[in-house]
C-alpha cells in the first residue's frame, strides 16, 4: 500500500533555528504537552499563529522578541503539522489538512513579512546577533509559501494569490498585501545604492530616485543572499500556471460570456504570472550587474586573464557562483548577469511569439490587479466545513482547533483600520513595462562589456563588435532573435520610446530584412 502522507515531505519546519531562543519563549507546558500526553500527533491548533499575523500586520517596527517568538511558534505549528501527516498517514484532500495547509500558507506569509521587516526595515541594525536565523528563515518561508500554497485547493490557494502580484509594486509597510514586496524593494535599494556609488561612474547615469542604503553597510554576501531569494520566487512562480482576478464581493462576475471574452480572460490570467516572473528575473540581473559594475576591477583583471592563456588552460576558468566560495573575487559576478539577461531575453523570446506582448509591453497599475478594493483579505474566504465524525478529527473539546478563527475576532494580516483619506495605494503602485528595463539592461550590459574591452591587450582582445555580443556571442544571439521578433509587433517609434537605442533598432530591422529575403529565395527555389 502506497504512502499517502509523501505529500508532505517538501514542507519546510524551520529547523535549528532560533535555538537560544526556543527554551526561554516557548511555554514549557505545551511541549511536555505535546510529548507525553498525545501518543499519536495531532494536527495542531492554528491559534498560537494569531500573534504572528497580529505582529505582520502592524504598522509598528516588530520588536525583536515577540518576533522570534511567533517565528518559532509557526515552527512548532509547521513541525506538528509534518509528523501528524506522517504518523496518521493523512491525505492532503481531507477538509480537515486543508484547513491546517491554510493556516499555513497564511503563517509563512505572516512570517516572512516579519522577518523582512527585521532584515531590512527602518529600525534594522546589521549588527543583530540573529540575523542569519532571520534569513535563512524567510528564505524557508518562501519556500513553504509556495510549497503549502500549491498543495491547497484552487478555491483556497487564490486567496494567497495578493501575495503573488503585490510582489512587484511598492506598497508601504507593513506590506499588507504581499510579503514579497520588502524583498523586491530591498533588491531595488541595493540596486540604486550600488549605481549612485559605482568604483567608476557610468557616464550619462542619473542619480536614482530610489531610497538607497549606506554603501559601506552593503556586502557581497547581502547581495548573494538577495539573488538567492529572487531566484527561489522565480522558479515558484515559473510553477503558477494561471492567477485568478482578484474580485471584490461587490462586483459580481457575468453569468453569461462570449467565447472571445472567455479565451481573453483566461489568457489574462496566464499572463500575470509570467508577469511577475519577468519582473522578478529584470531585478535580480539588474542587481548583479550592478554588483559586477562595482567591482569592475575584479571583472577586468578576469578578463585579461582569460584572453592571456592557451586554449587548452580556457576550460579551467572561474566559472559563475553563487554558493560555497571563500573568496568574493572568485564569484565571476559578470557571467552571472550574462546568464541573467539571457534568460531574461529568452522569456521576453518566448512571450512574443506565444502573442503575450502585453506583459511586455503594459504599465500596471496595482489597481489593475487588485480592483477597486485593494485591501484583499485571504480570511474571509470560506474555508472547508470541519468534520463532524472522522478517526482523525480531535476531540470535542479541542474544536476550535479544527474551525478557523471568526472574522470579527482575528487580526488580518491585511486588516487595516486606520484608513489615511490621503494615501492613494495607486499613487506610488505603478509598474513600468518589462520592454523599458529590457532595453536599459542590455544597454548596461554593453557599457560594461566595451569598458572592459577597451583595457585589454590591444594585440589579443579581437574585434569589438564581437566582444561586445557576450562570451560565445550568446547574449548577441538571443538580442538579435527577440529584436527580429518584437519589430513585428511594435513600430520603431514606440520601440524607441521605450529607450530603444535608434542604431539598434536599425540593426533589429536590417536583420529582418535580411531574414526575408532569404526566406523568399527560398520559397522561389522550391516553387522553381
Amino acid at each position: 500500500m502506497s504512502d499517502t502522507s509523501q505529500w508532505a515531505h517538501p514542507i519546510p519546519s524551520l529547523p535549528a533555528l532560533f535555538t537560544h531562543h526556543s527554551s526561554s519563549l516557548l511555554r514549557p507546558f505545551a511541549r511536555f504537552s505535546i510529548s507525553l500526553f498525545r501518543s499519536t500527533p495531532s494536527l495542531p491548533n492554528p491559534a498560537p499563529l494569531e500573534p504572528l499575523s497580529a505582529l505582520a500586520a502592524a504598522t509598528a517596527h516588530p520588536p525583536k522578541r515577540p518576533a522570534i517568538k511567533a517565528v518559532i511558534a509557526l515552527q512548532s505549528f509547521a513541525t506538528q503539522f509534518r509528523e501528524a501527516v506522517f504518523a496518521r498517514k493523512l491525505k492532503k484532500e481531507e477538509d480537515y489538512v486543508q484547513q491546517r495547509l491554510y493556516q499555513l500558507v497564511r503563517g509563512y506569509a505572516a512570517a516572512g513579512n516579519v522577518l523582512a521587516r527585521l532584515l531590512w526595515g527602518e529600525e534594522a541594525t546589521g549588527e543583530d546577533p540573529d540575523v542569519a536565523d532571520y534569513e535563512a528563515a524567510l528564505k524557508q518561508c518562501v519556500e513553504g509559501f509556495f510549497i503549502a500554497r500549491s498543495l491547497l485547493r484552487p478555491a483556497l490557494s487564490s486567496a494567497y494569490d495578493p501575495h503573488i502580484l503585490g510582489a512587484i509594486f511598492s506598497f508601504p509597510a507593513p506590506y499588507r498585501h504581499s510579503f514579497l514586496t520588502p524583498i523586491l524593494q530591498h533588491a531595488r535599494r541595493l540596486t540604486a545604492t550600488l549605481q549612485t556609488h559605482p568604483t567608476r561612474p557610468i557616464a550619462g547615469k542619473a542619480k536614482s530616485p530610489s531610497p538607497q542604503i549606506d554603501i559601506a553597510k552593503v556586502s557581497t554576501a547581502d547581495i548573494t543572499y538577495v539573488v538567492a531569494l529572487l531566484e527561489t520566487i522565480i522558479a515558484a512562480v515559473a510553477a503558477i500556471p494561471e492567477i485568478d482576478e482578484i474580485v471584490s464581493e461587490e462586483v459580481g462576475v457575468p453569468a453569461k460570456m462570449t467565447k472571445k471574452k472567455e479565451k481573453e480572460l483566461q489568457r489574462e490570467k496566464e499572463n500575470k504570472p509570467l508577469r511577475v516572473k519577468l519582473e522578478v528575473m529584470l531585478a535580480g540581473c539588474d542587481l548583479v550587474l550592478s554588483l559586477a559594475n562595482k567591482r569592475i576591477g575584479e571583472v577586468k583583471a578576469r578578463a585579461a586573464s582569460k584572453i592571456g592563456r592557451d586554449e587548452e588552460d580556457e576550460e579551467d576558468d572561474v566559472k559563475p557562483v553563487l554558493e560555497g566560495v571563500e573568496e568574493e573575487a572568485a564569484v565571476a559576478w559578470e557571467g552571472i548577469a550574462e546568464k541573467g539577461l539571457i534568460d531574461s531575453l529568452d522569456l521576453a523570446l518566448a512571450l512574443a511569439e506565444e502573442g503575450r506582448v502585453n506583459v511586455l509591453a503594459n504599465d500596471v497599475q496595482a489597481i489593475d490587479w487588485f480592483g477597486q478594493d485593494i485591501e484583499p483579505t485571504p480570511e474571509n474566504v470560506p474555508l472547508p466545513p470541519s468534520p463532524t465524525t472522522s478517526s482523525h478529527s480531535q476531540d470535542p473539546g479541542t474544536k476550535a482547533e479544527i474551525d478557523p478563527p471568526s472574522d470579527s475576532s482575528s487580526d488580518s494580516e491585511f486588516d487595516d483600520d486606520d484608513d489615511d483619506p490621503d494615501e492613494d495605494p495607486s499613487d506610488n503602485s505603478s509598474h513600468k513595462c518589462p520592454l523599458r528595463s529590457l532595453f536599459a539592461l542590455h544597454d548596461r550590459y554593453e557599457e560594461q562589456r566595451l569598458a572592459v574591452w577597451l583595457t585589454l591587450d590591444v594585440g589579443r582582445r579581437g574585434k569589438m563588435t564581437a566582444w561586445m555580443r557576450g562570451e560565445g556571442g550568446k547574449v548577441g544571439e538571443k538580442w538579435d532573435a527577440f529584436g527580429v521578433r518584437v519589430i513585428r509587433e511594435f513600430d520603431g517609434e514606440t520601440l524607441v520610446s521605450l529607450g530603444l537605442a535608434p542604431d539598434k533598432l536599425d540593426k533589429w530591422t536590417d536583420l529582418a530584412a535580411d531574414q526575408n529575403t532569404k526566406k523568399g529565395r527560398k520559397k522561389a527555389r522550391k516553387s522553381a
